[in-house]
């Protein structure tokens, strides 16, 4: 046995030879340092191996042909004194090498501070994961690396995608500013790949002064993805520039539903209303704590000062005298009372029993006889003192509501008051006056709510906001119906999982039947509908309403387009048929087979063809767009793209135009998702932040959630 100043491990530090009391070490023998189990060792390591891949497959093992480096060095004194042991992190194992990745995918996906890989807690939590106890976290710029080579390869795999769908690109455009005060544009893109699934995710995230330089931002990500000549239609809110690219251009529609929502909601007269509903969130959901209120009451102090004697009581029972300081209402009733004090202070048991319920004691004090019958029935005493409710009787009492208000949580209250009718339990909702969305939650939790609001502001006696009259109510109600299907329609436009542009034409037409007046409706709703209809139609009027009617004629759900007027229908057909005859036939290698089409189908195009009308054609594209028109529409809740990918091969040039229309997003939330994670990256904290690593860790974020 040799004498070792270091231990040195074998299997890349995962067994230890063992080590005697008197510092001798014993090379026939090895310890598990995962587990701590003993083995013989006899310069063969297959047992080692295969207690490892047994017992600790997470760690993982060498091959049992392989001979560590370390072994050999043991091997050698003369090489084990000479070395000093490895160092953590010094040789990279397949467990720390799976723990870097992981690290930086979890910071590249959440979007962390790269500074998160210094925190000593995160370095013992992945040590126990993974128990290794020589586990070091990589450094920064490990993890700085590692996002870099996950960015360009995911990069060159939605590049792969561009380059194989088959169909054109749309692109839509946000800009937004960080909390840093500067300027980024979100760039994304959205296709229908081969297979009719629909594809989008984020493309660019760059720095932009001004939106005039929205244009050219948008030019750039294209060049620099190499799909300028895919482009199809790009998406902004309201940039001016944007329009003169040449491309179609789609405004949001979820910006124009917000802005006649909040014109209406301006010039509707509900301002009153509302501001006296966020007075009553605001003071049920602050906190319930007047200490401060109270300690500032100058009266309370000159009341103490002017009895000399209460005060010298009050001094010697510092819990009395702190109870006593929470509810001046009491202190007053007692120093009125010398014989009432007189008698609670004989009887230390009866005092503290009142101390236990301020509201029991200042009703008690008011009624010196029920006192004293009380004080000889200490069975009915405790019986009242612990009933929750203390009926009505307590509720009538001033000096209740003030010592209530002091001592529990309005919150508490309000959830008491839930409680009592067996309702859920929900806080109330605070509204951002800029969005009308947040209003109505802020309406629609009053409204669930109402009782249990009611009875927690009755309750509370300082500085009480008023509470809404029976004709407020009402008229809250009223405008929740009013903002509902709004609010449907906005989350409905806002999906980019599946189709939009086809469903903005029939939505509106929604909201715009809802909107129309009815006899029995009061001169306010009236005023609203009529605005939400005049200033709806102008925002339609300012949209590509040609693109998008084509996209809903070639929606199997609306192709009958019962959302437009009569007179429109033909013109949507007519424009259909034009752009057919102007499509490059497809090249016959390409083409699928078509599939024979049922009886009643064909028994319907003969129908269609042997019509009188002088716009029939015996062309080959206006039979396929007569074929077309003769399909039965689908349901709502099936997908149109699941169709088309049936029908592709029947319908071959339509399918083209359908890949170009329907892969158009309605509105450009899909880019405003992305500020979210802009809140955790380009915050104060990290103003300092490159752009370029804004664009990586936003974008990396991005598609790695979507994988």
């Amino acid at each position: 046995m040799e004498k070792h100043t270091k231990l040195i491990g074998i299997m890349e530090g995962k067994f230890v030879f063992r080590k005697h009391p008197d510092g001798t070490v014993d090379k026939s023998k090895v310890m598990c340092v995962l587990c701590t189990k003993e083995f013989a060792y006899h310069r063969s390591i297959s047992s080692l191996v295969y207690h490892i891949n047994a017992k600790h497959p997470y760690v993982g093992a060498a091959p049992a042909s392989s001979y560590d480096a370390n072994n050999r060095e043991a091997s050698s004194t003369d090489a084990s004194r000479s070395k000093s042991p490895r160092t953590p992190g010094e040789n990279v194992t397949p467990t720390s090498d799976k723990l870097t990745h992981a690290l930086a995918r979890w910071i590249a996906t959440n979007c962390r501070p790269l500074d998160i890989v210094e925190d000593e807690g995160l370095a013992e939590v992945l040590r126990t994961a993974s128990r290794e106890p020589a586990f070091k976290p990589p450094c920064r710029t490990t993890v700085t690396e590692r996002i870099t080579e996950m960015y360009e390869e995911e990069k060159k795999i939605k590049w792969g995608m561009l380059e194989k769908s088959p169909g054109c690109v749309s692109m839509t455009g946000e800009r937004w500013s960080s909390a840093g005060e500067r300027s980024f544009l979100g760039v994304s893109a959205h296709f229908i790949d081969g297979d009719w699934n629909l594809n989008s995710f984020t493309l660019t995230v760059t720095t932009t002064e001004t939106s005039h330089e929205c244009a050219e931002q948008l030019l750039k990500a294209a060049k620099d993805w190499r799909i300028e000549d895919q482009i199809s239609t790009v998406s902004t809110e309201s940039a001016a520039d944007v329009r003169a690219l040449p491309y179609e251009h789609l405004s949001c529609s979820a910006h124009a539903l917000h802005r006649s929502v909040s014109a209406c909601m301006d010039g509707g007269g509900f301002d009153g209303l509302l501001s006296k509903c966020r007075k009553m969130v605001e003071r049920l959901n602050q906190s319930p704590a007047r200490t401060a209120e109270l300690n500032q009451s100058p009266a309370r102090t000159a009341e103490l000062n002017q009895n000399p004697a209460r005060t010298a009581q009050l001094n010697q029972s510092p819990a009395r005298t702190a109870e006593l300081n929470q509810s001046p209402a009491r202190t007053a009733e007692l120093n009125q009372s010398p014989a009432r004090t007189a008698e609670l202070n004989q009887n230390p048991a009866r005092t503290a029993q009142l101390n236990q319920s301020p509201a029991r004691t200042a009703e008690l004090n008011q009624n010196p006889a029920r006192t004293a019958q009380l004080n000889q029935n200490p069975a009915r005493t405790a019986q009242l003192n612990q009933s929750p409710a203390r009926t009505a009787e307590l509720n009538q009492n001033p000096a209740r509501t003030a010592e209530l208000n002091q001592n529990p949580a309005r919150t508490a209250q309000l959830n008491q008051q839930q409680a009592a009718p067996r309702k859920p339990c929900e806080r109330l909702l605070q509204d951002e006056p800029t969005r009308w969305n947040s209003t109505l939650g802020m309406i629609s939790r009053l409204l669930q709510n109402r009782e249990a609001v009611r009875a927690a502001l009755e309750q509370q006696n300082n500085n009480r906001p008023v509470v809404p009259t029976e004709a407020e109510w009402e008229e809250l109600q009223r405008l929740e119906l009013l903002l509902e299907p709004c609010r449907y329609v906005t989350e409905l436009l806002g999906g980019e999982a599946y189709v939009s542009c086809s469903v903005v034409l029939p939505a509106f037409r929604h909201l715009n039947r809802v909107m129309d007046a009815a006899d029995d409706d009061p001169a306010y709703v009236v005023k609203f509908k009529n605005a939400f209809q005049k200033d709806l139609a102008a925002q339609l009027a300012d949209g590509n309403n040609s693109w998008l009617e084509v996209a809903t004629a070639l929606d199997p759900r609306f192709k009958d387009l019962k959302c437009l007027p009569r007179e429109k229908r033909e013109q949507v057909w007519a424009r259909l048929e034009s752009m057919l005859e102007a499509a490059e036939t497809r090249p016959a290698d390409v083409l699928q087979p078509i599939e024979e089409e049922p009886a009643e189908k064909r028994r319907r195009t003969v129908l269609l063809l042997g019509s009188d009308s002088d716009s029939e054609d015996d062309g080959i594209e206006f039979l396929e767009l007569l074929r077309y028109r003769a399909e039965p529409s689908i349901d709502m809740a099936d997908c149109p793209l699941r169709w088309w990918r049936t029908h592709s091969a029947a319908y071959e040039k339509l399918s083209a135009l359908a890949r170009r229309y329907l892969a158009s997003p309605a509105t450009c939330v899909p880019c405003e998702r992305l500020f979210g994670l802009a809140g955790h990256t380009a915050q104060k904290r990290r103003a300092a932040l490159p752009p370029e690593h804004v664009n990586t860790q936003l974008c990396l974020s991005d598609w790695l959630k979507h994988k």
